[in-house]
């Protein structure tokens, strides 16, 4: 084999080295933005879901009918379950996005005894959210309003207030 040969052969193997570590430094970086687009989920998703079920229980005080309320405390219960489930499932795809980082040649930080807080954290949550949900559909008659909390508002308007809201003219008092 001549130099030139072999100068050849070890500018190909150079080559398919370049393009190994650039695919793999394009797989690590991938899976970084992956992790955290689905860490911003994981932030984002429980929270909302909690708000709409504070939504769901503000929504039930509009109504009498105990099967209706019972029909809305059932429907958060459900939400906030399959929320549960849908935590944990973005959970194990970082996972795996992870673990294709963890392929790279750096040294891994240690995150030993911290598994899944987060997700630990938000499923407490949502447990303990779903099981208000379900005591309320199981005991309806206690969410009854009481007397004092259906008083009228009564509005006062003071001779000489022309439309303009000014400290003293406009005022609201309860019954």
């Amino acid at each position: 084999m001549t130099e030139s040969e072999l100068q050849h052969d070890f500018a190909i193997k150079l080559e398919e080295k370049k393009w190994e570590f650039k695919t793999k430094e394009l797989a690590y970086l991938e899976a970084g933005q992956h992790v955290r687009a689905l860490n911003q989920v994981i932030w984002q998703v429980p929270g909302m879901i909690i708000a709409i079920t504070g939504g769901l229980w503000f929504g039930l005080t509009l109504f009498e009918d105990p099967c209706i309320k019972r029909a809305i405390l059932v429907f958060g219960l459900l939400i906030n379950l399959i929320t549960i489930i849908i935590v944990r499932r973005i959970r194990s795809v970082m996972d795996k996005y992870i673990d294709i980082q963890r392929q790279w040649p750096i040294p891994p930080t240690s995150s030993a005894g911290r598994k899944h807080t987060v997700v630990w954290c938000w499923t407490v949550i949502l447990i303990l959210v779903a099981i208000l949900n379900a005591l309320g559909a199981t005991n309806v008659d206690a969410l009854k309003k009481k007397a004092s909390e259906e008083r009228p508002v009564r509005i006062s308007i003071e001779p000489g207030a022309s439309g303009q809201t000014e400290a003293g003219k406009v005022s609201a008092k309860g019954g």
